[in-house]
């Protein structure tokens, strides 16, 4: 049986933690709020400007994954924003 002092739960879980301030966590923020505006504004009939949204939300994942050296960010933004700029072309 492993039993870990306060001190050690307490860095444990501040060491998990993302830094704040830096570019990376601007670009996550940003990204986060603007796919969560862009699924809104669609479900609101405004579907052109949710797109445009949720796009802009992918690539800032992207760089977000690429910042943090994380594939299934990138991977899976890359995907959902590709499949949005694919509705976007069909329905020109």
């Amino acid at each position: 049986l492993h039993v870990r002092s306060r001190r050690q739960r307490q860095m444990c879980i501040r060491d998990r933690m993302t830094p704040t301030g830096t570019p990376d966590w601007y670009v996550k923020w940003t990204a986060m709020l603007l796919g969560v505006a862009g699924i809104f504004t669609m479900s609101a009939g405004f579907v052109v400007w949710g797109q445009v949204a949720y796009v802009l939300s992918s690539c800032g994942w992207v760089y977000v994954g690429m910042q943090w050296s994380d594939r299934a960010i990138m991977i899976g933004s890359a995907i959902s924003g590709t499949a949005v700029m694919m509705s976007m072309v069909t329905g020109l």
